[in-house]
Parts: C-alpha cells; sequence; structure tokens
C-alpha cells in the first residue's frame, strides 16, 4: 500500500506496549 504503513503499524505496537506498562504499573 503506502509507504506510511509499517509506521503506523509501529505506532499501534508501541501504543499497545505503552498501555501494557501502564496497566502494569496501575495494578
Amino acid at each position: 500500500m503506502v509507504s506510511d504503513a509499517p509506521l503506523y503499524v509501529l505506532l499501534d505496537v508501541f501504543i499497545s506496549a505503552a498501555d501494557g506498562v501502564v496497566k502494569l504499573i496501575k495494578c
């Protein structure tokens, strides 16, 4: 598709990882 696709995938992975870290810290 577009050359920006990998960037969005990395962003999605980063956001998912950050969300997991936040949940771990809150627990």
